[in-house]
């Protein structure tokens, strides 16, 4: 688990060239705190490969947790915990 503060700044054109030549410029600046699952989810993958329920139970609890917490941040990292768990539990219900 990882804790990083980033800033993203930027500008950009707003509106399209006038006839004087002029352009509406627009900006922002956005500082996010962004967390990485990445200690989660390898432990998640340990807990698969020991194959027990209750282990299996746990690293579908942790991933569940990792998903949910990417999705609400808009981590790119939720398509990919999405994966895992599909791969990971796709045929538990069989």
């Amino acid at each position: 688990w990882g804790d990083y503060d980033k800033s993203y700044a930027n500008a950009f054109a707003a509106t399209a060239l006038s006839a004087t030549n002029t352009l509406g410029i627009e900006a922002y600046r956005d500082p996010t705190k962004r967390q990485n699952f990445i200690g989660q989810a390898n432990l998640a993958s340990l807990l698969l490969t020991q194959g027990s329920s209750q282990a299996r139970s746990e690293a579908r609890q942790l991933l569940q947790q990792a998903h949910e917490a990417a999705v609400r941040l808009q981590l790119p990292e939720a398509r990919q915990i999405a994966d895992i768990q599909r791969e990971a539990f796709t045929h538990d219900a069989d």
